[in-house]
């Protein structure tokens, strides 16, 4: 996810942020970004929506954690897309499911919970994701986000595994 993807998800402040963080001195590359991460294939297989090159790298060992520079790992990948069966297998092969973003600390299960997708949600929950995690710029949780979105499953799913409505 790059800066504009950031900035039409989760909003300005999130551009804020990374613009703070640049000028704090965080590493950045010629372009006045964070430098290039270290290879995630993975990550770049669930971006895809590629779920056989997933577990195949999965079965040759790749790291199911390696994360992309923005932090986003092949489970915010999955949750993104909404893809439950590669949300599945990533879960199976040890993915972390409280893994944050780089910027805002979003869980896969909040990247789940904006784009409405329940399944994703109900297998995060199941594999021990915080219901109630906070994400770090705006406190926002996996129900504030579902909730923003309209999605009346997500929020059912969410509610039903113990989040606080207050």
């Amino acid at each position: 996810m790059n800066l504009l993807h950031t900035v039409r998800r989760f909003g300005g402040a999130v551009a804020a942020v990374l613009l703070l963080a640049v000028a704090a001195g965080e590493p950045t590359g010629r372009a006045g970004l964070a430098a290039a991460p270290a290879p995630a294939p993975v990550a770049d297989a669930a971006r895809r929506g590629d779920l056989e090159a997933v577990r195949d790298l999965l079965r040759q060992g790749a790291d199911a954690n390696a994360a992309h520079g923005d932090g986003m790992s092949a489970l915010h990948w999955a949750a993104e897309r909404g893809d439950a069966a590669i949300a599945e297998a990533l879960v199976n092969a040890g993915a972390a499911v409280d893994a944050v973003t780089r910027i805002g600390h979003y869980t896969p299960l909040h990247v789940a919970s904006t784009g409405s997708h329940a399944a994703v949600v109900e297998r995060l929950v199941e594999a021990g994701a915080d219901v109630s995690a906070a994400a770090s710029t705006t406190g926002a949780t996996p129900l504030h986000l579902a909730a923003a979105a309209g999605s009346p499953a997500a929020i059912g799913v969410l509610l039903d595994h113990g989040a606080d409505v207050d």
